[in-house]
């Protein structure tokens, strides 16, 4: 769905039944007045989304491993899930195998 279709579905919808207390002269006239910035908005939001790519939020979106050297406490990340956050804390363990 194009930015454009996205906002006239919205518009009439809420021509139609405005929220309460708000006219529908005045949510014509707000999407007449801010049609720009809700297309540059939804033209960002609707973009298709690409593995490894930075996202708007600093992290990296989609099945990109990054290696402990790339990590910093407090980074914005973003895992496999699509779920956003920052890295609380790094800890490092290290394995030895002995055989008998």
């Amino acid at each position: 769905m194009t930015p454009d279709a996205v906002l006239a579905h919205l518009r009439a919808k809420l021509v139609a039944t405005p929220p309460p207390g708000v006219s529908a002269a005045y949510v014509a006239s707000f999407f007449d007045r801010n049609a720009a910035a809700l297309r540059a908005l939804l033209t960002q939001q609707l973009t298709p989304r690409v593995e490894g790519v930075p996202t708007a939020w600093g992290g990296l979106r989609g099945a990109v491993e990054l290696a402990r050297e790339q990590l910093v406490v407090g980074q914005r990340v973003v895992t496999e899930e699509g779920e956003h956050g920052a890295v609380a804390r790094l800890e490092q363990v290290t394995m030895q195998l002995i055989e008998p």
